[in-house]
Parts: C-alpha cells; sequence; structure tokens
C-alpha cells in the first residue's frame, strides 16, 4: 500500500516537474518573439526615421551648382517632396526662370505653395502630377533644360515610364539629373528590399535609349547619374 502511494506521488511530481518546464519553455520563447519583434519594429522606425529626414544628407546649393543653371531656363522636379531643391533652383533660375515641381502628394505641392507665398517667390509653378502615367507631368514636349528626379525610381513600379516622361520633355541639348539612394546594408535611407541599384538603374537608362553622360559623387549615401537624349 505505501509502495504504491510512493509510486503515485512520484508519478505526480515526474508529471508536475514536466508541466512547470513546459510553461517556463514557453514562456521563454513568447519572450524572445517579443523581443525580436520589438527589435524588428526599432529597426523599422530607425529606418522610417532616416527616410523622412533624407534630405539632411544632399546639400541643395552643391547638387544645384552641379546643373551649371543659368538665368531664364526652365526646370522640372520630379518628386519635389516639400521643395528641398526646387528653392534652390528657383533662387538659381531668377524671375526670367521657372521651375515646375511636381509631386503625386497634394499635402506637399500646397506645402511648397504656401512656402512660395510666404516667401515672395514666384518662379515655382507646383502641381500633382502622376509621373507613372503617359505625359503625366503635363508639361510640353522638349520645354525644358532640366529635370532632376530625386529619390522616387525605388518607390514606383513603372521606373521606365517616369523617365520616358524626363526623356519627352527635355530639350535636344536637355538634361537629366537622377539621384537615388545607396544605402544598403546600412540603417539610414528606406529598407534594402525597397532600393535600386545603380546597376539595376543604368539597365533602365539604357532602355529608355538615354546616354549616361556624367557621374557626380553626391554624398555616402546616394548616387547621381547625368543624363542625356
Amino acid at each position: 500500500m505505501m509502495r504504491s502511494m510512493h509510486c503515485l506521488i512520484f508519478g505526480f511530481v515526474v508529471k508536475l516537474n514536466w508541466f512547470l518546464k513546459k510553461i517556463f519553455y514557453l514562456s521563454k520563447q513568447k519572450m524572445k518573439k517579443k523581443f525580436s519583434n520589438k527589435e524588428k519594429e526599432n529597426t523599422f522606425t530607425s529606418k522610417l526615421k532616416n527616410f523622412y529626414c533624407w534630405e539632411k544628407f544632399l546639400n541643395p546649393e552643391e547638387v544645384v551648382s552641379q546643373m551649371n543653371l543659368i538665368s531664364g531656363m526652365m526646370v522640372a522636379h520630379f518628386g519635389c517632396s516639400f521643395g528641398y531643391f526646387t528653392f534652390a533652383i528657383a533662387q538659381k533660375l531668377g524671375r526670367e526662370g521657372k521651375v515646375y515641381a511636381l509631386d503625386i502628394l497634394n499635402e506637399k505641392i500646397e506645402k511648397i505653395k504656401k512656402r512660395a507665398q510666404l516667401n515672395g517667390v514666384n518662379n515655382i509653378f507646383a502641381q500633382r502630377a502622376n509621373l507613372e502615367e503617359k505625359r503625366g507631368s503635363k508639361l510640353s514636349d522638349e520645354e525644358m533644360d532640366w529635370v532632376i528626379i530625386t529619390n522616387i525610381l525605388y518607390q514606383n513600379k513603372n521606373k521606365y515610364r517616369i523617365l520616358e516622361e524626363a526623356k519627352r520633355i527635355i530639350k535636344k541639348t536637355g538634361r537629366i539629373m537622377l539621384i537615388e539612394w545607396n544605402t544598403k546594408g546600412t540603417p539610414i535611407g528606406p529598407e534594402d528590399e525597397m532600393q535600386i541599384s545603380k546597376e539595376e538603374i543604368i539597365k533602365i537608362v539604357r532602355k529608355d535609349a538615354l546616354a549616361i553622360i556624367g557621374e557626380i559623387e553626391m554624398s555616402d549615401f546616394h548616387f547621381c547619374l547625368i543624363l542625356k537624349k
């Protein structure tokens, strides 16, 4: 009888021990998963902050100085965002020149309009444009001296159409300045899988029958190509 009781108690202790170990293991796995998700969230948040602050990695005056702009020229800015480059270009073009600030988000266009009005800048024409559509800029053929495209190709599926549109609106002597992220493997900029490499860009450029006539060293986080028809 006593032996039977001891066996029952021993069996109960073994099962209880197994049960407690199981609970401990599951709790540990849950905590590990929670930590992993938190880590991913922090990484994503960090990337997101850098994504929206990308402008601090480029000096607009230095970039614009590479374009050899002169008073009276006409420039289109594809992906103007909040006008980081737009206002630097407008200042360089003078009263006789025009810069068309194009973005798909109305919020950004309205910000540029308000800023231009507050600062008395009259040579900026900001308008919403879907550059993935045919003739999406709504600008005339061979009208622009320059088109500047900043950090938008990686965000869009129809990259060819954007370059085709830029090609359509530049003059025969016109130029395109193409700037894209180059931060794979770093915590800066958009997620690695979203970015497009320089090699991929070059393939797209050649397919669109554009010629690469130069490359400008921008920063550690971007590359820049100068294109022509």
